[in-house]
């Protein structure tokens, strides 16, 4: 029932005990308007029989009846749904975003919810986007409506010369190039206003999805129309521009907080997305023509003869190639704590620590990144890093693509909005992302800061662990991982900086256009995302604590089978039930070398020091474990079951190499020079004396 108005709701008891919620739509201004439309979601009831409404019930609706009211049919268009645009040609459509959602749209039931949720979320762009199709072009009526004024509709003081001269300013309206059917539905309500004796009031009532366009000149004039007559086109024209604008030109705010985005489901998949229908060819990667004058480009996360298994690429159908760019320059504000190479850098035995990092500044997700550790080079594809960014600007008119790795990124505060060539996706605290080698993408932060981790591979890609005796199910489950759909931006702009990354450094070009114009693509290398929480855990059922690799979410793997570049392991939430057993985690010597980190909650193995956004690096053979209180609380106490971690949620880096730690890591001020006095304090263990 979407969009359906109730200009009085005269409700029975029977009725309210059948309503299950009640939602009042759209966004009317008070000084104009009285009315609002009420959105009853009922019970499955049986249907009652045709029966005469009782006297009481007649004499009451008659007053506020209208004789003169459209069909909700003609109201909000019979041919489409109300929150739709018309989009006949598909470049036009392509301007307006992401046109699988419509064509994909579930429906009945699931389509209405769908399009309701869309309208909660934007209730006053709903209102405006339905006044731009057929609902406005309803014949014009050559007379006024009695029925209007009747009841005591119509009120005093408001003339109909008054509209006539709004209307006649408003004809002059100037519509921006490409929206020619648009204008022509805006200016069916001008020319029917010519001809109609109809007060402001009564077209607030005759069209109140129709009204808001033309609302505000029709709201002052209502006072004094003389001084306000030169503003009236602009102020329509206005409106027009910043609707079309808003649809055409998607911005960070609309994308992750008033639009709902659209995922494709599984890992390795072949996967295909257009937002224009018609884009991606059929029966063959690049064509002589590419449908609507599109470009064929192909990505290749591997080389053309890696096997099949192993082989990863994706077709784009672009707007424009992406070598359409200047010459590349030394970016102009080097990143010195941005590192690829780690051949100056040192490895230290010694277990470290760090506080939570402070963020830079005022900086977006490229300056903000912070080198701690790693191993290898980027130039040799060989090795990782990690990182950590803080955040607190969006990067508007740049991009970054990263040509020494993978990114994996993991959120600790503050969500991120990730712009890709293949679609967008929202990450939150608690969710992962992967952003593969060569792919272009911007970060913008949904909040005042966002702050996190960063795992780059040189060599490889994330892969799902092999389960082994575990069987088929558990752990990371394929169908969890989201791929964006395809969405775009056909926008020109002054200058926009390409931002490549290559062998550690940062290199920048300008080009005059969005980079983001994929129209369609088709591959099984795209970017992806995952939420912890669907994270399914193994855990020991009767004994014995088992090794943290039972907690392996993605790993990067080596040649050597069964060794990792890096792993990227979660502690979650979750039961401990061993009998007789240690519970927290065991002391330990480890061949591999563990980069922690905390995203939420205190760590069971370690409750105070290691706190959210900080990290600690414990090198090959480096012993570790938990703290003096930890260890005293756990061996005191009984065999009861045992939630831990709560809404803690940690995490693991791990890796086979010897890591390397930055000289600025090394240095940082947030480095705990007292890390080690966790483990002091220990009790020696008493052995009898023997005769």
């Amino acid at each position: 029932m979407q969009g359906v108005r109730i200009d009085y709701a005269l409700c029975s008891k029977g009725l309210l005990e059948q309503v299950t919620s009640c939602e009042v739509l759209g966004d009317l201004p008070p000084k104009w308007s009285d009315h609002a439309a009420l959105m009853l979601e009922l019970r499955d009831v049986p249907l009652v029989e045709a029966h005469k409404p009782c006297a009481l019930s007649s004499a009451r609706i008659k007053r506020f009846n209208d004789a003169a009211q459209r069909s909700v049919a003609s109201l909000f268009g019979a041919k489409r749904p109300a929150a739709a645009l018309p989009n006949p040609d598909p470049r036009k459509a392509s301007r307006m975003g992401n046109a699988e959602a419509i064509r994909n749209e579930p429906s009945d039931a699931s389509q209405s919810a769908s399009r309701n949720n869309t309208a909660k979320s934007q209730p006053s762009q709903a209102a405006h986007v339905n006044t731009l199709g057929p609902s406005c072009t309803a014949e014009a009526k050559t007379e006024s409506d009695p029925a209007l004024k009747e009841g005591g509709i119509a009120l005093e003081g408001q003339t109909a010369g008054a509209t006539l001269e709004f209307v006649e300013g408003a004809s002059k309206l100037d519509v921006p190039q490409g929206f020619d059917e648009e204008a022509k539905a805006a200016r069916s309500i001008i020319e029917e206003a010519k001809t109609s004796a109809r007060t402001p009031r009564q077209y607030s009532i005759l069209y109140p999805n129709a009204y808001p366009i033309i609302s505000p000149g029709l709201v002052q004039l209502q006072s004094d129309p003389t001084p306000l007559m030169a503003s009236v086109t602009d102020t329509i024209k206005s409106k027009l521009e910043g609707l079309l604008k808003s649809e055409s030109q998607p911005t960070t705010s609309s994308c992750w907080r008033g639009e709902r985005l659209q995922y494709l489901s599984g890992f390795g998949n072949e996967l295909a997305s257009e937002a224009v229908q018609g884009a991606l060819p059929l029966g063959q990667n690049n064509p002589r023509r590419c449908a609507f004058g599109l470009y064929a480009e192909q990505l290749s996360g591997t080389a053309f003869t890696a096997p099949k298994r192993d082989n990863q690429r994706s077709w784009l159908y672009r707007l424009r190639p992406s070598v359409g760019h200047e010459s590349f320059e030394p970016y102009a504000t080097p990143n010195e704590t941005l590192l690829g190479d780690f051949s100056a850098c040192v490895s230290t035995p010694n277990q470290l620590r760090w506080l939570p990092f402070p963020p830079k500044g005022d900086t977006d997700f490229v300056d903000s990144l912070y080198t701690v550790c790693g191993s290898g080079s980027a130039s040799s594809k060989s090795g990782f890093a990690v990182h950590m960014y803080a955040a607190t600007a969006p990067m508007e008119e740049r991009c970054l693509t990263n040509a020494d790795g993978d990114f994996l990124l993991v959120p600790q505060t503050g969500a991120l909005g990730v712009v890709t060539e293949f679609g967008w996706m929202e990450v939150a605290p608690g969710e992962i992302c992967v952003i593969q080698r060569g792919m272009r993408f911007a970060v913008h932060p949904t909040a005042k800061l966002a702050s996190g981790y960063i795992l780059e591979v040189f060599s490889g890609h994330f892969a799902l662990p092999e389960l082994g005796p575990i069987g088929a199910n558990g752990l990371a489950a394929a169908r969890h991982f989201m791929t964006p759909t395809a969405r775009f931006e056909d926008r020109q702009c002054g200058s926009f900086t390409m931002i490549h990354k290559l062998d550690g450094r940062l290199w920048g070009a300008r080009q005059g256009h969005s980079p983001f114009d994929v129209v369609a693509w088709h591959g099984n290398y795209a970017p992806y995302k995952y939420d912890l929480a669907k994270f399914c855990p193994m855990n020991a059922a009767a004994f014995d604590h088992p090794d943290p690799s039972i907690f392996t979410v993605l790993t990067c793997p080596s040649s050597l089978p069964g060794v990792a570049v890096a792993d990227f392991v979660i502690f979650p939430p979750r039961w401990l039930v061993a009998q007789h057993t240690f519970r927290p985690p065991y002391f330990h010597r480890n061949c591999m070398s563990e980069f922690m980190g905390l995203i939420r909650g205190a760590y069971d193995g370690k409750k105070g020091g290691f706190l959210p956004g900080g990290a600690s690096l414990h090198s090959c053979m480096s012993p570790h474990g938990v703290d003096v209180a930890t260890f005293e609380a756990a061996t005191a106490g009984d065999d009861e079951p045992q939630e831990v971690g709560g809404n803690a949620l940690a995490f693991m880096f791990e890796t086979d190499l010897v890591p390397r730690v930055t000289p600025h890591a090394m240095q940082a001020v947030n480095l705990d020079k007292s890390y080690q006095r966790c483990w002091q304090g220990f009790k020696a263990g008493q052995i009898e004396s023997y005769a």
